[in-house]
């Protein structure tokens, strides 16, 4: 049996046609100038779960996942692979038929025998994979793609290669799930239970769920079928009940569906009926790497275990000081996970993803079964700590004495975290989680921290507080601040009086220096010399170009009508076969911005390139040249406080 296997798989063409085509009537003109094409497929994926997560990197996966089967094969699944084209003129190639034959045995290595030429100029291809039954004729486009492939080739300056790396991501042919398997049942206590196929963010029901009754006997059988799933990522469902309908046990599993794919899995046996979840183990939290903005900072949980849990549930402690108090009455708890598993009256949990603190981003979840991180959005200038539970039907989990099992945050050492495919920048926190603004009211002043750059009005940081004294902005070589010929002297609160030794409260001493910090957002203002000088304003200044000023919208070339929302996900074309343009807007109905830029860098090439600015805000681009994949694009602005930007992503498929 011969497997399309991960690596480099050749597909050789060498091209020979001899003319210009175009859709209609696919004319050639013996004129034009020719190019040789060769085309390799990098990767026909072997690890479907691989592949998934390449296609859904915010989706990470779990040793207990209900994963597709095994790669297609080509002797057997009758997989049709149909080659397409178009040039940056609109003329076009294709529909091809590609037959792939393998070269050495077990070589991963396939070759297509034939040979053909392009014109010399810019080529989006598209390979795609069929599995329609019967198949598609010959050179002719199918109706069930379950894998797809693209590459853009410049051949206006001679031959060249096009790579091409098969996926499934933005397809949507059905595939079906058989899931079989038993249930250990030892007391005979199970009367019915409910299958079901749920989403991954909600827990809501998507497929059922079909209700029912248990055989007789100590171990019962299920089968679950469903022939029309949608591609995506699921959980599998089961509630077991007794005669009484009190529910006994659950099962829950991440269920990945990969286009066009028959997944057939048992699950073995079952031993589940009256389990309460074991707690999560290992829970821990990092901030993400410049997340900071006026508004708070993002911090991303981590954690291990929990078997037996449908959800996991978060404590989140707002203290009323500087956290060394647990028992201040003043404190504020929260417990986040799935208000609708909470069967106390009243309810004591809150539903995560709606909440204020459900954060967005690489490594966001709902935290339900087979998530193991979440991002939490936390305000500036106040101290929190976390801790951890699972939860299931029965209840939640336990330790040895019978209480509630909250597990308390370890030490977070690493610097950067892999999830899914995507590489995170994160930085743990010392003790209590904390995070707040430093500003500095130059009054007048210029300050430069490396010798060049230069600030004027105002200058912030952000700072974590870590349970001791910290120093604010030391002015000493290489730093300077000046204002005319005048040294800077001490910084001062805005009202003009100083820090009091404990760090917390201001004195009146004019004179009094402002030499600590601790985890309140703080502003401070320079004193060069016996006395201030000059109106000062201290109205606050955000430091980055904000998310609701930043507007995204796709279309063709004529008019970019249909807006988009973060997270940005965008078709490389439109349903005519189109190229998509697309236009970012920076509005200034906030903000007084000047000198608007644009900048994107893409996935295999950071180096920044300058996007034409029109209509002194907005710039307009077409995605025709990039390869599907993810594009950053940098708004940059200068304001009269200083330079600010903000980078978006877009997720081109």
């Amino acid at each position: 049996m011969k497997k399309i296997l991960a690596g480099t798989a050749a597909l050789l063409f060498t091209a020979m046609f001899t003319g210009c085509m175009n859709s209609e009537a696919g004319s050639i003109d013996s004129d034009r100038k020719m190019s040789s094409l060769s085309i390799s497929v990098n990767e026909i994926p072997n690890d479907y779960e691989k592949m998934f997560l390449a296609s859904y990197p915010k989706n990470e996966s779990n040793s207990r996942s209900i994963t597709p089967n095994d790669p297609y094969e080509i002797a057997d699944t009758g997989l049709t692979f149909v080659l397409t084209g178009k040039s940056e003129t609109g003329l076009t190639y294709g529909p091809k038929t590609v037959t792939l034959t393998e070269g050495a045995v077990n070589s991963g290595h396939y070759n297509f025998g034939e040979t053909i030429t392009l014109e010399s100029m810019l080529w989006t291809l598209t390979l795609t994979a069929y599995n329609d039954s019967p198949a598609p004729a010959a050179d002719t486009e199918g109706t069930k793609p379950v894998l797809i492939g693209y590459s853009t080739v410049d051949l206006r300056n001679g031959n060249g290669t096009a790579p091409f790396t098969m996926t499934t991501k933005g397809l949507e042919t059905e595939g079906s799930v058989t899931i079989t398997g038993k249930v250990k049942d030892d007391d005979s206590i199970v009367a019915k239970y409910t299958m079901g196929i749920y989403s991954k963010d909600k827990g809501e029901a998507v497929y059922g769920p079909e209700d029912a009754t248990a055989t007789t006997g100590t171990e019962h059988d299920f089968t679950y079928t469903n022939s029309t799933v949608v591609p995506g990522n699921y959980l599998f469902k089961m509630i077991f009940y007794n005669a009484k309908n009190t529910i006994i046990g659950s099962y829950v599993d991440t269920l990945i569906v990969n286009p066009g794919n028959a997944l057939v899995r048992d699950l073995g046996t079952l031993d589940i009926i009256g389990k309460i979840p074991e707690a999560p183990e290992s829970v821990k939290a990092y901030l993400i790497k410049d997340s900071e903005t006026i508004e708070g900072y993002k911090v991303l949980v981590s954690w291990e275990g929990g078997k037996y849990a449908t959800n996991f549930e978060l404590k989140l402690t707002e203290y009323a000081g500087d956290g060394t108090d647990d028992s201040d009455v003043k404190n504020k708890t929260t417990i986040y996970g799935l208000k609708e598993m909470d069967s106390a009256d009243p309810k004591t949990v809150e539903d995560f993803i709606t909440s204020d603190v459900y954060g967005t981003g690489t490594g966001a979840s709902s935290m339900l079964y087979g998530d193991k991180t979440a991002i939490l959005n936390l305000e500036l200038g106040k101290i929190y700590e976390i801790q951890m539970r699972a939860r299931n039907y029965i209840g939640t989990s336990k330790d040895a004495t019978g209480t509630d099992d909250w597990t308390n945050r370890t030490d977070a050492t690493e610097t950067t975290l892999t999830i899914g495919t995507d590489t995170v920048n994160v930085t743990g926190f010392e003790s209590k989680l904390n995070r707040m603004l430093l500003t500095y009211n130059l009054n007048g002043g210029k300050l430069s921290l490396d010798g060049s750059d230069e600030y004027t009005g105002k200058y912030a940081e952000y700072k974590t507080w870590k349970g001791t004294d910290n120093s604010l902005l030391e002015i000493t070589a290489p730093v300077t601040l000046t204002k005319g010929t005048t040294d800077f002297n001490k910084w001062l609160f805005e009202s003009g009086t100083g820090l009091a030794a404990d760090g917390t409260t201001e004195v009146t001493t004019r004179d009094e220096e402002v030499s600590k910090f601790w985890y309140k957002n703080l502003t401070v203002k320079a004193f060069y010399g016996n006395s201030l000088t000059g109106d000062v304003s201290m109205e606050d200044t955000p430091l980055d170009v904000e998310l609701s000023d930043i507007k995204v919208s796709s279309g063709t070339e004529a008019a970019q009508g249909s807006d988009a929302t973060a997270p940005y996900s965008i078709p490389k074309k439109q349903s005519d076969g189109t190229d998509t343009y697309v236009c970012v807007t920076l509005s200034s109905a906030t903000t007084e911005y000047k000198n608007i830029r644009f900048e994107l860098t893409t996935q295999s090439n950071a180096d920044p390139e300058s996007l034409v600015v029109t209509d002194t805000n907005k710039c307009v681009f077409s995605l025709g040249k990039y390869v599907p994949g993810k594009l950053c694009v940098r708004v940059i602005a200068d304001t009269n406080v200083k330079d600010r930007s903000q980078t978006i992503t877009l997720d081109i498929y």
